[in-house]
């Protein structure tokens, strides 16, 4: 099977910027249902992210 050259980075860049920006999306609209600050949610994500790391 032939694939064209740089359309594995295609596919991922268009995933990255239709789904992950609909899921990030939706993270800032129940946050903010939460009542939580910009800086609380990115604490979040970071601590999260660094769990997942370990």
């Amino acid at each position: 099977m032939f694939v064209a050259e740089g359309a594995k980075d295609l596919i991922l860049t268009k995933r990255k910027n239709q789904t992950l920006k609909v899921l990030v999306r939706e993270l800032i609209l129940e946050s903010a249902r939460l009542q939580m600050t910009k800086s609380e949610l990115i604490e979040l994500i970071m601590n999260t992210k660094e769990e997942e790391d370990q």
